[in-house]
Order: C-alpha cells, then structure tokens, then sequence
C-alpha cells in the first residue's frame, strides 16, 4: 500500500476516534483526482457492532478531510462504488470483507445493475489482486461466481478465450474495428505486467492455430521448471561425498 494512502487511513481512523465513534472499521478507500490535478482519497467506514451506521471521510481540494454519516437507505454499491468508478475513482484499498459483500450484493442484482463500466472497472481490480471466487469462499459460507460478469478487454479487443499455466497465461482477443481483428498475448494470470507479444491475424483460424502453439509452448516450460525442481542437486551431493 502507497505510504500517502496509509496516512489517509491513519488520519481517518484519528478522526473517528475524536469523534468516540471507536468500532468503526474502513472498509474502502478511493482515489479521484481534483481540478487542480491533485489526487484526493475518500473512506468508507462502517460499524462493527451496527452495519448500518456507515461514514465516508473524503479529502477536499485544500487536503482538509470532511467528515459525512451516510444514511442506510441511501448507501449503495451502484451509487457510492460503480459508478465513482465509471467517473475516474480507482480503488487504493478494500477490505476482504467489503469484497464478499460487493460480490454477494453484484450476484444478487445481476439483472440490475446499470453502472456497466464501474462493473467491468471493479471485476477487472479483482482479477489484478487474485480476489477469485475461490478467495470469497474462504471468508463466506456462500458461494459466489461473478467472473462470468467480466468482458475483459485490452485496447479495442476483447478477450475470448483464455488459458492459464503456472504463472504464464495465454490469450485470444477479436476485435470488430481493428485491421487484424484476431490477436494472441503473453500474459499472467493476473495481468499485472499487462499483455506483450502480441502476434496479430487476420483470421479466426491461424489466429486460433497460434493460441494453441503458444498453450503448448508455456505448458512445456511449465512441465520442465517443474521438473527441474524436483531433481536432486548432483553438484551438492557430489561435493558431500
């Protein structure tokens, strides 16, 4: 975590406590950018002991913090989540239990929600972090699928298929608009380190030939790292002897 985002959260939690509002927990914590090209944070906090006392704490363009109770019928997901994304927010930091309850209240409203981008933005924060719904499913008793919601996408194609091995992953993008609409990428699971090696086609056929090449080829790294942990050091054990 950036060290001006933990101080954000450390004065968050000093101006709860002068206000003996002691069990509250951030839950979240958003970048924007000012007018002024300053970056400014907001907090979501919310009570141990009663969910539905929320508070948001939001640096003004001056960096003075403003301190606001949000009323429980009036906080939302779409409203104080999505859609701050769909307007440039990016999310600095969220709490494993504030993603179990985005995802339950995300797979409950399916048919819904209406703030697409700020879906699409979140899912593809989650999918950068590992927050899977294996990882859910460890902090819920529920379980919960969202990834069918996402529609990955770099630039103007989307991804298509995918196959992932170890730490290296390959994928297929189409795009519509594109003069080689078929394109394959070196990967990570995680996208990190973003997408390199694109290889561009002009067919779905040679463009699918060359995802399968390139499954194969990481597979057989794969296969041979793992291999090579498994042999016994020759030179250690000669040098014992």
């Amino acid at each position: 975590m950036k060290k001006v985002v933990k101080d954000f959260i450390n004065n968050s939690y000093q101006i709860l406590s002068d206000k003996e509002e002691f069990d509250m927990v951030i839950s979240q914590v958003l970048s924007f950018k000012n007018s002024d090209g300053t970056t400014g944070f907001q907090a979501i906090a919310v009570s141990q002991n009663d969910p539905s006392e929320i508070r948001c704490i939001r640096e003004n363009i001056q960096g003075k913090s403003e301190y606001m109770k949000i009323p429980e019928w009036d906080y939302n997901i779409e409203d104080y989540l999505l859609d701050d994304l769909e307007n440039g927010f990016e999310i600095e930091y969220m709490t494993i239990d504030e993603h179990c309850g985005i995802w339950y209240t995300i797979d409950n409203w399916r048919e819904d929600i209406s703030h697409m981008k700020g879906l699409q933005k979140y899912l593809s924060y989650c999918q950068q972090n590992e927050i899977t719904s294996q990882v859910i499913s460890l902090y819920s008793s529920d379980h919960i699928n969202i990834s069918d919601l996402y529609q990955e996408a770099n630039g103007p194609y989307k991804i298509i298929a995918e196959t992932s091995i170890g730490s290296r992953a390959i994928v297929l993008g189409h795009s519509s608009i594109s003069p080689s609409p078929y394109v394959t990428w070196d990967t990570t699971p995680n996208r990190k380190h973003g997408y390199y090696a694109g290889h561009y086609f002009s067919s779905y056929t040679d463009a699918f030939k060359d995802y399968k090449e390139r499954c194969q080829v990481i597979m057989s790294k794969h296969l041979e790292f793992e291999r090579n942990k498994t042999k016994p050091n020759k030179v250690k054990k000669e040098y014992e002897r």
